[in-house]
């Protein structure tokens, strides 16, 4: 089994409409963005659960956990942990 080192903290992942990407904020002072590309890894926070995902693209975004795949909302904020 592989084990992941999370990060100490949570992030909050976002849809950059512009940029058609998905992000996290990397820095404390402003908003700085780093973008997920196709098949990065992290915990998806959902309620009280941490599922391990992969982000993926198609005609949207969406994200694999467990062999199930569901889209991700532009409009909604996901709680996240990176893995390293």
């Amino acid at each position: 089994m592989i084990q992941t080192k999370l990060t100490q903290a949570s992030l909050t992942l976002q849809y950059d409409k512009e940029n058609d990407r998905w992000g996290y904020q990397s820095g404390k002072k402003a908003w700085l963005i780093d973008y997920l590309h196709c098949g990065d890894v992290f915990h998806l926070k959902i309620g009280e659960q941490k599922l391990r995902c992969r982000i993926e693209m198609d005609n949207d975004w969406y994200v694999i956990s467990s062999n199930k795949r569901f889209k991700l909302h532009p409009n909604e904020k996901y709680e996240i942990q990176i893995s390293s």
